[in-house]
């Protein structure tokens, strides 16, 4: 009986010492969040807003911010210039996962053909929650 108890009182102890978090996948509220974001993405692209358009990028251990800021102006002209400007834009598809009790983490892949001048691509976008804000983490631009 002793025994039962000892482990019943270290069962419940491990269960509430674990950290719970309650993901949720594909939820309204998360697919309007990756929608901003990327149509903010696109309305600095068409006003040629670069310092805003680097402000939606997210921190990586990898990169600094320069060399982030480096990257992304070398695609967009190398894009710009293969491509073609961009003529149209529709969502293709949105997939989110994100854990509702964590300030950063979570993943949204979001999915646009895009029709630009030269060329029909599709642009594809990661991006994760860092410090509470949905951040662009990669931009990925691929000829259709």
């Amino acid at each position: 009986m002793k025994i039962k108890q000892i482990l019943l009182l270290g069962f419940l102890s491990l269960t509430l010492a674990c950290k719970y978090s309650v993901s949720q996948k594909n939820k309204t509220s998360d697919h309007k969040s990756a929608k901003e974001i990327t149509n903010r993405f696109y309305n600095c692209l068409s006003s040629n807003n670069r310092i805003e358009l680097y402000g939606l990028f997210g921190q990586t251990p990898k990169f600094t911010k320069s060399q982030i800021k480096n990257i992304l102006d070398l695609t967009l002209n190398t894009v710009d210039t293969k491509y073609g400007k961009i003529k149209s834009r529709k969502i293709q598809s949105i997939e989110t996962n994100v854990s509702e009790r964590e300030i950063n983490g979570g993943v949204y892949d979001v999915t646009f053909e895009v029709i630009r001048e030269n060329k029909r691509c599709i642009d594809t976008f990661k991006l994760t929650r860092q410090s509470g804000e949905v951040k662009i983490m990669d931009y990925f631009v691929t000829p259709a």
